[in-house]
């Protein structure tokens, strides 16, 4: 419709308006992207309901089910199960697992969770920061403790992979409710945090392997090589940060470089110490693969 001399106004779809509770006097939010205008509103998404029974007692598949309602950005999620045992693995899941979601509700046949915080937009950036921030103390604390041989204190540093899982996980939610800054990246946002995750799983399990068997002795070779692959993650996070596409191209070279040496390792050495060498390569492989997502990132 033409109002006055030069504006031309559309109406709102009332459905849309209805759903997120708008009136008049609310914040409406356009981004331009190519062509198109992308109108949004910064209320509280409610009305996302997941309902689901458990048949099953097996507490990964629990953990995946509900970390993919969390993730997807379900605000509530009813769970109906048969044997009431589950329940403390449920409870632990919520409270370790899933940041913003509380029980609400409990018997012994049906426990419901409700996000009780909402994901914002701009708690984002701070809260990716952060989980990168924690990789890279687990990264260093891991390999100190290395150095000192002091391999069964290392599980008292997993509880840095599991912040790290509720920091990726809590970005993810953000990212599948709001999308990135920049609507058109926010598969690029996904991609690094998810890729993040997996880094801080590979130092994870080095931990849980060495402490399992604390007379193990790394060699001065392994624990160079551990070094060299703090230094690389290290790398990509200043990489990401700085969004230097000139250093990112050093940075794939150098990894080039270090995979021959950590295979070459690997051909010397035998039992943990191999395992450990095979999941630096690990870790080598997941940060190099940021390098794609880095580069939608950059303006």
């Amino acid at each position: 419709m033409q109002q006055g001399s030069g504006t031309l106004v559309v109406s709102l779809p009332s459905k849309w308006a209805k759903k997120y509770g708008l009136k008049k006097g609310d914040t409406i939010k356009f981004d331009e992207e190519n062509g198109r205008l992308i109108l949004s509103t910064e209320k509280a998404i409610s009305t996302m309901k997941k309902e689901m029974t458990l048949k099953t007692t097996n507490e990964t598949a629990i953990r995946w089910i509900m970390a993919l309602a969390h993730k997807t950005g379900y605000d509530e999620l009813e769970i109906f199960f048969d044997n009431p045992a589950i329940i403390p693995m449920i409870q632990k899941t919520v409270v370790n697992e899933l940041p913003g979601y509380m029980i609400i509700e409990q018997s012994d046949k049906r426990c419901l969770v409700k996000a009780v915080s909402q994901a914002l937009e701009s708690e984002y950036e701070n809260t990716q920061r952060r989980a990168f921030l924690v990789g890279l103390s687990l990264a260093e604390s891991s390999l100190q403790m290395i150095k000192e041989k002091n391999y069964k204190n290392l599980t008292s540093l997993l509880s840095l992979e599991l912040t790290n899982n509720q920091l990726s996980q809590f970005c993810e939610r953000i990212l599948n409710k709001h999308g990135y800054k920049e609507p058109n990246k926010t598969t690029y946002a996904y991609v690094v945090i998810w890729n993040l995750e997996k880094v801080v799983d590979e130092y994870r399990d080095i931990c849980k392997k060495l402490a399992e068997a604390p007379n193990v002795k790394l060699s001065n070779e392994t624990i160079a090589m551990f070094e060299k692959t703090n230094n690389f993650f290290k790398k990509y996070y200043e990489i990401f940060y700085k969004k230097d596409i000139n250093e990112l191209a050093n940075a794939i070279a150098e990894r080039k470089k270090i995979k021959h040496e950590i295979y070459e390792l690997m051909e010397q050495k035998k039992g943990i110490e191999h395992y450990v060498l095979l999941k630096l390569s690990f870790i080598h492989e997941r940060v190099s693969d940021f390098s794609g997502s880095f580069v939608g990132l950059m303006d």
